[in-house]
């Protein structure tokens, strides 16, 4: 894929991506019942989506510029994109439906349940947690070593990335409501569309 083509794709998920906690309802059963609650976690699992084919243009990128480490972080990122759809896909799909027809059942999916499935989703769940927050942040950190503009993205996801799953984890259902998610999906929005918007400006043939 061009460095274009992924530059194109990487800014649109990070302005999807930096944007969309704005809309989001309060993180419980009720708010999953707000109309808001679905296009809000779709426009989510798309960014997701647009993540993983536009990083496609970045690994050839990161292996000339910053060897074994920059094929390390890209794959770990990439990876944790892809762990990531599932976990989307029930936010927008699932979890709606069962606000309005079983809404005990969500809690018992996401925290309580000893049933073997639902073991496996949630240890699914906090190993998309963990790649995410540790991939995003050695791809900053393999973005910061570069000379180019590319850099610019660096700091922005690496922070933001953690900062969003702590927020989601930790925080959410808290006093402080969605704001920590919010500031790292801002930050992490940001960064992703910097990276696109710097890949976009690359002349054509030019290298690492």
């Amino acid at each position: 894929m061009s460095t274009r083509w992924s530059g194109s794709l990487l800014l649109l998920a990070g302005l999807l991506f930096g944007t969309f906690m704005f809309f989001h309802p309060p993180n419980n059963p009720v708010g999953a019942q707000n109309p808001a609650w679905a296009p809000v976690h779709v426009a989510w699992l798309v960014s997701y989506l647009l993540m993983l084919f536009g990083l496609q243009g970045l690994g050839p990128m990161l292996r000339a510029a910053a060897g074994r480490f920059g094929v390390l972080a890209w794959t770990v990122a990439l990876l944790s994109v892809a762990l990531s759809l599932p976990i989307a896909a029930w936010d927008a799909f699932i979890v709606p439906f069962l606000a309005v027809h079983a809404p005990d059942l969500i809690v018992q999916v996401e925290e309580t349940s000893p049933e073997l499935p639902v073991v496996t989703f949630r240890m699914l769940f906090f190993l998309t947690v963990i790649t995410f927050s540790l991939g995003f942040v050695l791809l900053g950190v393999a973005l910061g070593r570069l000379s180019t503009p590319l850099r610019g993205a660096a700091l922005p996801m690496a922070l933001g990335a953690p900062v969003f799953w702590a927020g989601a984890v930790i925080f959410s259902e808290g006093p402080t409501g969605n704001a920590v998610t919010l500031v790292g999906a801002v930050l992490f929005g940001a960064g992703l569309a910097r990276l696109g918007y710097a890949l976009l400006q690359r002349p054509a043939g030019a290298g690492p």
